[in-house]
């Protein structure tokens, strides 16, 4: 590996224990992948019906993943916010409204996560329900979980224009250049 590299990563990781904040960048894109994939399985488990148990295993999986990583980004997104100083009304709204954002995100996907955790495990226990139930509560949490990610969306629209409109960035953009 190229010592360049390796210097690179070193000066990221050095920073990011130093302060957590700095991460928020790095951080935020792997929950916005892995919730946005997530339905997919969901989707496939209902049409493939043979294939239902693997496939809303893979969604809950996923689902967990994303929404730690969510978390984890939002604690980072906080610290970041308040290493931040004094900004100009402008930014301050912008910034607002993303914090705004990740706050419902935040409880929309501890509500839709332990949802279906719920729903993984007691399944089994449940098919007494009759088809039309599970067909209305299939609908119900996939119209919760679409309305969720557009707010993601909408969330990091919010990000993006904090750094490419208000031109703010992370501490971990110093350490590389």
């Amino acid at each position: 590996m190229n010592t360049d590299l390796l210097n690179i990563i070193s000066k990221i990781a050095n920073s990011g224990l130093q302060d957590l904040g700095s991460l928020h960048p790095a951080l935020v894109h792997f929950p916005i992948g892995l919730l946005f994939v997530t339905p997919l399985f969901v989707i496939l488990g209902l049409i493939l019906p043979k294939h239902k148990q693997c496939f809303h295993l893979s969604a809950l999986i996923l689902l967990i993943i994303g929404t730690i990583t969510l978390l984890l980004a939002f604690e980072a997104g906080e610290k970041a916010a308040d290493a931040l100083g004094k900004i100009n009304p402008e930014t301050l709204a912008t910034l607002e409204q993303h914090d705004k954002g990740a706050e419902s995100l935040k409880l929309n996907f501890i509500i839709l996560t332990v949802c279906f955790t719920l729903y993984s495990f007691f399944h089994k226990s449940l098919k007494k329900l009759k088809q039309p139930f599970w067909i209305i509560a299939s609908c119900l949490f996939l119209a919760f979980y679409g309305y969720s990610l557009i707010l993601v969306i909408n969330t990091a629209h919010y990000g993006g224009k904090l750094v490419h409109q208000h031109g703010l960035k992370s501490s971990l953009y110093n350490n590389v250049k």
